[in-house]
């Protein structure tokens, strides 16, 4: 595990690189969508967070510049490397400052993508803004799943629950935090889901349990976070 500088989040916005203005009024689209959210979130361009795991090869998980998917959809691709190669990337929106998946991917040919009846992406939402533990944001949409040959699209639901996350998982080898949320997911049918994250607002997801794998499955384990660096633009070198 490489040791990281901590950059602070607040100064992660000067990855947007010199020369991008930002709007008199309005939302901050200088970083991509929504700077402020995407602060929120821990999406900010070249922001590479590291992650190990009891018994876990290190995760690395770099956040890219913004890209824009059919229909017009504009996201933040995230990409999951473990010992250097790329396992899973999701493709993530603000929407009203909410968090919304739009696609997930895993090898070539292998994807989940969230869609409404007319093939339209809309993604699913994990947390809107200013939502609270006790909470529940719960989706139905059509998941189109891609995988070799397999291309089938199924009615799903997918909700996301929220507590307070609790002391023993705010303690990361980065710092112990004092405060955040933690996210229950549960998919039907599952696309390779996360099982449960907790998130600190400001900084970012601070563990994650993914199975890193198109097949899904409850066996995936916890990563805690052990790093953040801003990287230089055009860098990939996080994990």
């Amino acid at each position: 595990m490489k040791t990281r500088l901590l950059v602070l989040p607040t100064l992660a916005l000067a990855a947007c690189g010199p020369g991008k203005a930002t709007p008199d009024a309005g939302v901050d689209t200088a970083c991509g969508i929504d700077c402020a959210a995407q602060a929120e979130y821990g999406l900010l361009p070249q922001t590479c967070f590291e992650y190990s795991g009891s018994n876990l090869p290190s995760l690395g998980v770099q956040v890219g510049a913004v890209e824009t998917l059919e229909g017009g959809v504009k996201v933040m691709p995230v990409t999951y490397k473990v010992g250097g190669l790329i396992r899973q990337t999701d493709y993530f929106s603000v929407q009203d400052g909410a968090l919304v998946q739009v696609r997930r991917t895993w090898q070539p040919g292998e994807s989940v993508s969230y869609q409404d009846d007319v093939g339209n992406l809309v993604g699913v939402t994990w947390l809107s803004a200013g939502q609270g533990a006790g909470e529940t944001t719960r989706n139905t949409v059509n998941a189109r799943f891609v995988k070799g040959n397999s291309d089938e699209t199924k009615s799903t639901k997918f909700d996301v629950s929220l507590e307070e996350a609790t002391p023993l998982s705010l303690k990361t080898p980065m710092e112990t935090f004092t405060s955040g949320l933690r996210l229950n997911i549960a998919e039907v049918p599952e696309h390779g889901s996360d099982i449960r994250r907790v998130l600190v607002r400001g900084t970012g997801f601070i563990r994650l349990s993914s199975p890193l794998d198109a097949m899904g499955g409850s066996a995936a384990g916890e990563y805690e976070l052990q790093s953040i660096e801003t990287l230089p633009e055009g860098s990939f070198d996080c994990g």
